[in-house]
């Protein structure tokens, strides 16, 4: 700016003489107290001399033309090159915040893998444990409950990276793909461990109503086996019936608690056998060398593990079953005695009844009714009585005759 302003001034205050006025070549700028140096050139002030009002400014040199624009095509040049450096300094400085920004995203992300990592061995550790007690089963799902609840605080954190991961995916960030693939595996390895939490929960859940109900059955084994004895049996009809009646309802009592047990037992099977497919999968968070270190963990066997948990649900059933066995030979012993009784004491009823109604009807009517009526309308009487005597006789045969078959 100041050499265009120079230049300006000599091409607006050169004198018409041609001449040149310092050493250098050009008019020089001066006020007034300031006396001109050497040569013979023009003097231009700011005192009392004026240029004559009818001259006019000279042309400008052909050297001064190409000075300025020259300076101007390098004020161009320069303007540009300010503008390109701001530019590769805005993209350089964004280029590094996005570098920044995935450093943190890599280095949040590789703190969560290490937790879910550590975390899953320690979860592996039991994880087939069902406990051989209601107790042990109750301990072990209050234990899991409280680590359960402890992982989904993390998940508040995964969750967070992954909303920063769309954000930075989303903001065209230059390593989109890298954060897209580190935030599937992140997820991916997150609902893995999940869903062993899940079935985990499944399983102790199932275990404790299983150990709930096994124990109340081998519990009320002693009342069942008292009740499906022997003992006093009734000689009343009554009796009879409601002792029946009572003893059905044991064995429907029976049966329903060994169905619970045994089905309760077949899905806790099943669960196991799920929870062991599902935590032996190949992890997605496994980093370099941690193969190793799962294969050699203890519980690494899918086979060994399910075992260990099946064999004790299959001892305990066992054991249910050796007693419903037991209790269901007492059980029709008794109702066979019952039954039985039950047919005698009918029998002898039905026996006492028509022995009453013979003596009682049959023989005195006979003895009473051995006229044969003095006109025709006492002998039609005679005849209808005898009749319906006739006809509850045959009902009387008819019944004999079925308790003859009964017996």
């Amino acid at each position: 700016q100041r050499v265009l302003q120079k230049c300006c001034v000599q091409d607006t205050g050169q004198s018409g003489g041609g001449g040149s006025g310092s050493a250098g070549g050009g008019s020089v700028v001066q006020n007034d107290n300031n006396p001109s140096a050497g040569g013979g050139g023009n003097v231009v002030g700011s005192g009392n001399q004026t240029a004559p009002a009818d001259q006019s400014p000279p042309p400008p040199s052909q050297d001064l033309t190409d000075v300025r624009n020259l300076v101007l095509q390098n004020l161009e040049a320069v303007h540009s090159s300010q503008q390109h450096l701001l530019q590769l300094w805005h993209h350089k400085k964004l280029k590094l915040d996005q570098c920044f920004q995935l450093r943190l995203f890599e280095q949040d992300c590789e703190k969560m893998f290490e937790w879910i990592c550590h975390n899953r061995d320690v979860f592996l550790l039991n994880y087939v444990e069902i406990g051989h007690t209601y107790q042990l089963a109750k301990q072990l799902q209050e234990e899991h409950q409280h680590f359960a609840m402890s992982s989904m605080n993390v998940y508040v954190n995964i969750n967070r990276i992954l909303s920063v991961a769309s954000r930075l995916i989303d903001g065209g960030h230059y390593a989109a793909s890298h954060i897209r693939s580190v935030a599937s595996r992140l997820d991916r390895a997150w609902k893995d461990f999940a869903a062993g939490l899940d079935e985990r929960t499944a399983v102790l859940a199932l275990s404790v109503i299983f150990h709930h109900k096994a124990e109340q059955y081998v519990e009320n084994v002693p009342a069942w086996k008292q009740a499906s004895e022997g003992g006093n049996i009734p000689s009343e009809i009554v009796m009879l019936e409601n002792s029946i009646h009572q003893h059905q309802s044991l064995y429907e009592a029976m049966c329903q608690a060994y169905t619970e047990v045994h089905s309760t037992s077949k899905k806790l099977l099943y669960q196991l056998d799920h929870l062991v497919q599902v935590c032996n999968q190949p992890g997605s968070d496994k980093k370099h060398g941690d193969s190793k270190k799962y294969e050699n963990r203890p519980g690494g066997n899918p086979a060994a593990d399910y075992s260990e948990g099946a064999s004790h649900v299959l001892a305990v059933i066992h054991q249910i079953l050796n007693h419903h066995r037991a209790l269901e030979q007492k059980w029709h012993a008794k109702k066979i005695k019952l039954h039985q009784r039950l047919a005698l004491r009918l029998f002898q009823e039905d026996v006492k009844q028509v022995l009453d109604w013979l003596a009682n009807h049959g023989e005195v009517f006979i003895r009473k009714n051995t006229g044969i009526g003095r006109n025709l309308q006492k002998a039609r009487v005679y005849q209808k009585s005898h009749e319906h005597f006739e006809n509850v006789a045959q009902e009387n045969d008819i019944f004999v005759k079925n308790i003859f078959s009964m017996t």
